[in-house]
């Protein structure tokens, strides 16, 4: 890789003890040496797998797909869902509300059984966080009842896993199409107001996409109580501007040239509007202080924000249980789609595994 001036730029990506290296092959030499000479190392080759992801390239280097099917086939497994032969469409049934204001005391889990809801919250929390972004709502509110799960809440999560049953062969693809040589990223950002009937909090919603690759993805149910639909809006929206402002540093520090403002895409027109006019009025007077930041990186030429319709907004996927159709439609738009068996995929030549064995 070269930089703007000319100069070879290498990458090294550390987890713990594990890390991938990622440069041409002169300097990729000349890297493990030094790191071998400094530490004892053991060379894995090129990347297969990564704390527990599969990985692999297209033969055509247009397409790579990341996948945790064995992690699944083991949570399944524990969980006795590895058989189960009823699978459904949707992690999350549009028809139920996410409500426990009424649970009756009797149906609380018993302790073991908490145990081992939380310990399948946690084992699912890194699924999402990683390569599937399409259970991040479900799986963060199977979150919001982590202290007293009743169950209802077990069931909720019995459904994550039939889904999960059912969409084994998914993957997170990266693909080189609809992507510009200067890596520009595209944010939208969405939130269900008062979607959460336990404590009418709304729920914020944001993704990040690299040409058709989704790079950054959330969901989370807000700190506060918004008024309106528009409060709720704001706070998702300048939640989005935070990691916004990360990816335009961090695109600007791996390429070697400065980026600009990176857009980000936002389906109510009031909340749009209070972020780009420094006025105040009656109407939001009462909104914290710090949901207004995000004007200041507008001036500042750090992210644009531009209307979309409510239908396009990929964010909406992480905001709420969606119906069947446009659930499937938005999954496949952030990339998480059926393994592709074209091309042949073989084991990804563009980073290379390591393991350091530290002393």
């Amino acid at each position: 890789m070269k930089d703007e001036n000319g100069k070879t730029i290498a990458m090294i990506s550390v987890h713990v003890d594990d890390f991938l290296l990622s440069a041409h092959e002169p300097m990729l030499e000349k890297i493990k040496a030094l790191l071998n000479g400094n530490y004892e190392m053991k060379d894995l080759g090129e990347l297969t797998t990564y704390i527990g992801i599969r990985v692999r390239t297209a033969k055509d280097g247009k397409s790579l797909e990341m996948n945790q099917r064995a992690a699944l086939e083991e949570i399944l497994e524990d969980f006795g869902m590895a058989r189960c032969n009823s699978s459904v469409s949707t992690p999350v049934d549009p028809k139920v509300e996410a409500a426990d204001t009424s649970e009756d005391p009797s149906t609380i889990l018993p302790s073991m059984d908490a145990t081992r809801y939380r310990e399948l919250v946690g084992r699912l929390l890194y699924i999402c966080r990683c390569t599937r972004p399409d259970i991040s709502f479900a799986v963060g509110v199977l979150a919001r009842y982590m202290q007293s799960p009743s169950d209802k809440h077990w069931r909720w999560g019995k459904r994550v896993l039939r889904y999960l049953k059912g969409t084994l062969d998914h993957v997170l693809r990266f693909t080189v199409e609809g992507m510009d040589k200067k890596l520009s990223v595209e944010g939208y950002s969405d939130s269900d107001w008062a979607g959460c009937l336990s404590t009418r909090k709304s729920t914020s919603g944001q993704v990040f996409m690299m040409g058709r690759c989704a790079m950054s993805w959330k969901s989370a149910r807000q700190a506060t109580v918004a008024r309106s639909t528009c409060e709720a809006e704001l706070i998702a929206l300048n939640a989005a501007v935070s990691e916004a402002v990360w990816f335009k540093h961090l695109l600007s520090e791996l390429t070697g040239e400065e980026h600009g403002p990176v857009t980000l895409y936002e389906d109510n027109e009031s909340a749009k509007a209070i972020a780009q006019d420094d006025r105040q009025s009656e109407r939001t007077k009462h909104m914290d202080v710090k949901h207004f930041a995000i004007r200041e990186f507008i001036q500042n030429g750090d992210v644009v924000v531009k209307s979309i319709a409510s239908a396009d907004n990929l964010a909406d996927l992480f905001t709420k249980a969606l119906q069947r159709g446009p659930f499937c439609r938005l999954r496949e738009a952030i990339g998480v789609v059926p393994s592709s068996r074209e091309n042949g995929l073989q084991s990804s030549s563009l980073l290379l595994a390591c393991e350091s064995i530290w002393p």
